[in-house]
């Protein structure tokens, strides 16, 4: 009988696409944590979009960020049509519980909740001249939840795939950040059990079964 009560170590790769300002972006990441009693796995994670998105404005029309002091008109004093680039990006660390739905010997099933705390980065700049406006690049601290289902598949003895969908809300009080980052999230995960790629290793195991 297999011991229910061991403790196995937890390593993934965990690659998400998902929309920001209705623009698709990539997030990747990587967890490392602890699977006990067979079904549950909790731990920490790191994201970072790496590639940040791009939209244009004009600053008379653009209300959702703070940038119109930099382009003020010295004759006149009034703001003047600029059009103006924002650049968005952000980077969080989570805390997630996840636990197995269905197991099976090749399939399982798995349902993950995360808690994240981390920043997104915005800079808003006249795209004519590349300057900056006052005040940015502007950083703004964030809070998250994420609930996702997870299907995967153990293509060898020490290493699965698995696809899934979910979704990120953010805790955050500023409506800039919740209609910029509110949105469902598509993941792509890769998963490595050291245990069982030091026993094949070791010859104890097979690699493939």
């Amino acid at each position: 009988m297999k011991n229910k009560t061991k403790l196995n170590f937890y390593f993934s790769l965990d690659v998400r696409r998902s929309l920001v300002r209705d623009v698709t972006a990539k997030i990747s990441g990587l967890k490392v944590g602890l699977t006990f009693l067979r079904r549950n796995t909790v731990g920490i994670g790191y994201y970072n979009m790496g590639r940040p998105i791009f939209q244009d404005y004009y600053v008379s029309n653009g209300v959702d960020y703070d940038a119109t002091q930099a382009f003020v008109s010295k004759k006149t004093g009034q703001n003047v049509d600029v059009e103006t680039r924002v650049q968005l990006s952000m980077a969080y660390i989570s805390l997630f519980y996840e636990y197995r739905v269905l197991a099976h010997r090749k399939w399982n099933i798995d349902l993950t909740i995360q808690s994240g705390f981390g920043q997104a980065y915005i800079i808003a700049y006249n795209k004519a001249n590349n300057r900056l406006a006052p005040g940015y690049p502007h950083h703004i601290p964030i809070n998250l939840l994420e609930g996702s289902v997870l299907v995967q598949y153990k293509i060898f003895t020490w290493f699965g795939a698995g696809a899934g969908i979910g979704y990120r809300h953010m805790l955050n009080p500023d409506d800039y950040v919740t209609s910029t980052f509110n949105y469902p999230i598509w993941i792509l995960k890769f998963m490595i059990f050291p245990g069982k790629l030091l026993n094949v290793a070791k010859g104890k195991e097979k690699w493939y079964r």
